[in-house]
């Protein structure tokens, strides 16, 4: 419930201070008088964007405070918030000449989100903008979930909502990674194929390049160890052959004086090492090649050799260690597609899991719009529309991932028929200005019922009607403020009679300057003022004007 009001410098209003009651309490001035001030008060505390020409000038910001009776079991709320716990809930908003705001609730700083969420738990507002949005069919699904109390349900669909959203882009992320690994898995395969193809080995490029040297010049070095061979061994008095010839004849000599026979071994040795040599240059002229064919063979190795290492590095181990790498990358790659499965398979129960819960919420949603329809319809009989008709219809989509929003698959819109025997269409196609104050007022006062907003506002909810219709509808409005605080601006002496409390807003010139001054009606006043909006301040206005006040209080 509202229990006071503060408004400081807020367009024409200077300095105004309300308290107010349960009950119903009519809001009444003149045209241009500054009534709607007090609204535009009441829609800022509840999150309306403010902006620089709200701010009276010349002053440099405007200052809105409330303080509102705040339930105990909605404490949570603001514990989630770090806001200070109270008994009173108060708002207030200071906002800048800029435009800029600051915001608090019981002294802590708040977000304009925070407002928006937390203030219309506690006050409905209807005002002329919220009757043009009765037409608007993206706010009927708000007011069913609103009289459902589908918040919960709501919150929990979106929540799996942004999650599926969430695994599709990871879903779709890892799908052109794959296409992307596809393209490199390629790469690779057809790398490593190229490496092992020629399957070199280190140390094998300089092996070969020798072997090449060797080939180019083989019968030049097959003619100089012939003829070292020959020298040495095979041609008769070759070097063996001679220094065999020089131990027999040193054997000789030593029989005769051993004096030198410690030059034997010398000899000896040098004998053996030449055979030794002898030997060795026999089994190079047999390991000399004789295949002309394979000098080609070595030029076209070395040439892929070359090849290869322009691809791939300038050293053979190189190559070999981007093989080994590329290899290790291909396993990688297959990784991918296995997390691609899994993240598909996720994605599918989560769809599954979205699918589930958007028919859950569609059938919550036909449920409570047979419970509103019905609750409306009793409403609007009160307010003299017994021979309409009214419904809320609940559209659903084809329930599948595509058409999820975050408000699930449905749309509603409200279908009214003004006489019997008319078929039911889109209240925009139909309703008058009359019909659409009283469907409004209907609506509100169903959704007041069921969700138990202590507090209700309304701004011209008389608006298009005639006398009789104001005064039907100034009585709901009794009915309403019963188990509700109801406050409503209104142009009406029959809905401002039936009051329990009323403010009256004047507007003066003080100091040369124009402001709107807002207060509390006596009983003398209040019969005073019903005569200004019967038109007259005559006896016979002041007469009817207390009869009203008589019959209705």
């Amino acid at each position: 419930m509202l229990l006071e009001l503060t408004i400081e410098n807020l367009a024409l209003v200077q300095k105004t201070s309300l308290s107010f009651d349960s009950g119903l309490t009519v809001i009444t001035g003149e045209s241009g008088a500054g009534k709607s001030l007090i609204i535009l008060a009441l829609k800022l505390l509840m999150g309306g964007k403010p902006r620089g020409e709200h701010v009276r000038t010349g002053q440099n910001q405007a200052i809105i405070q409330a303080a509102l009776d705040w339930p105990v079991e909605a404490n949570g709320l603001l514990e989630e918030l770090g806001i200070e716990q109270d008994e009173n809930l108060v708002v207030r908003r200071v906002i800048s000449a800029s435009g800029k705001s600051r915001n608090y609730l019981n002294g802590t700083m708040a977000t304009q989100q925070v407002l928006q969420n937390l203030i219309p738990r506690l006050i409905s507002l209807a005002g002329q903008h919220e009757f043009q949005g009765l037409l608007n069919e993206n706010n009927h699904l708000i007011w069913l979930d609103r009289f459902a109390g589908l918040e919960p349900d709501l919150y929990a669909f979106s929540q799996i909502l942004a999650e599926y959203k969430r695994l599709l882009a990871r879903v779709k992320e890892a799908q052109k990674a794959r296409e992307k690994a596809q393209e490199r898995r390629k790469m690779l395969q057809k790398d490593i194929v190229e490496i092992d193809s020629l399957n070199p080995v280190p140390g094998e490029e300089d092996a070969l390049l020798q072997e090449a040297r060797i080939l180019k010049e083989v019968t030049t070095i097959r003619q100089i160890a012939e003829t070292i061979y020959e020298r040495l061994y095979a041609k008769k008095g070759a070097a063996l052959e001679i220094v065999a010839d020089l131990k027999d004849n040193f054997k000789k000599i030593t029989t005769l004086d051993a004096s030198i026979s410690h030059l034997a071994e010398p000899l000896n040795s040098s004998f053996y090492q030449l055979e030794e040599v002898a030997e060795g240059i026999r089994r190079y002229l047999a390991s000399l090649p004789t295949d002309i064919n394979r000098l080609d063979e070595i030029e076209t190795r070395l040439y892929a050799i070359k090849e290869l290492k322009r691809h791939f590095g300038a050293e053979l181990e190189e190559i070999l260690r981007y093989r080994r790498q590329a290899e290790e990358e291909l396993c990688s790659l297959e990784n991918l597609d296995q997390d691609q499965a899994k993240l598909s398979g996720e994605l599918r129960k989560q769809e599954d899991a979205l699918i589930e819960a958007g028919i859950r919420l569609s059938a919550l949603r036909r449920d409570a719009a047979a419970s509103l329809s019905e609750a409306v319809q009793q409403e609007l009989s009160k307010l003299k529309l017994l021979s309409t008709g009214y419904k809320v219809e609940v559209i659903t989509k084809e329930t599948c991932a595509a058409n999820a929003t975050v408000a699930g698959f449905d749309s509603v819109r409200f279908l009214f028929s003004a006489n019997v025997g008319e078929p039911l269409r889109p209240l925009s196609a139909i309703a008058s200005g009359g019909e659409l104050s009283r469907v409004m007022l209907a609506v509100k006062t169903a959704l007041a019922r069921k969700t138990q907003i202590e507090t209700m506002i309304f701004d011209e909810i008389d608006s298009g009607l005639g006398g009789e219709l104001a005064e039907c509808v100034g009585r709901e409005l009794k009915q309403l403020a019963e188990d509700s605080q109801v406050i409503a601006i209104t142009h009406f002496p029959q809905i401002a009679a039936l009051s329990d409390h009323h403010i009256a807003v004047v507007k003066a010139v003080d100091d040369e300057s124009t402001v709107s001054k807002a207060f509390f009606l006596k009983d003398s006043e209040r019969e005073q003022e019903i005569a200004r909006m019967l038109g007259s301040d005559t006896e016979s206005a002041r007469k009817y004007a207390r009869s009203l006040l008589s019959i209705n209080n």
